[in-house]
């Protein structure tokens, strides 16, 4: 993501139920301790807050 500039996460779950919580659970930990994921919304904020508070 540092190198081509990603912006996000598309997710295709491999299996149902339980593949996206599993995701949830075992990986999105791990891109927060390496900067690739936020770990703070906007308390009580819209998409638009969250948005805005992405790029500030």
């Amino acid at each position: 993501m540092n190198e081509v500039g990603g912006d996000g996460f598309l997710l295709s779950p491999a299996y149902l139920p339980g593949s996206v919580e599993e995701f949830v659970e075992l990986v999105v930990p791990i891109l927060q301790k390496r900067g690739l994921a936020r770990t703070e919304y906007v308390e009580n904020g819209t998409l638009r807050d969250n948005m805005r508070a992405l790029n500030a």
